[in-house]
């Protein structure tokens, strides 16, 4: 829908505590965008709301 718009996704995660990573649950599940690893919680932190799954739209300007 949005190609050619300069939208980019772009995921974060944590491990859990489980036994893989966010790379290995992206390719067991075939996602083809960029998941970031946020083991520290900085990302949770900024745009977190205490509900996991969740999506934040951030525009050019932040």
């Amino acid at each position: 829908v949005y190609q050619g718009q300069l939208v980019e996704i772009v995921a974060a995660g944590d491990d859990w505590n489980q036994p893989y990573s966010c790379e290995s649950w992206a390719e067991t599940f075939g996602l083809s965008y960029p998941i970031l690893d946020d083991d520290s919680g900085d990302i949770y932190g900024l745009f977190g709301n205490g509900y996991i799954p969740h999506n934040v739209i951030i525009n050019n300007k932040g």
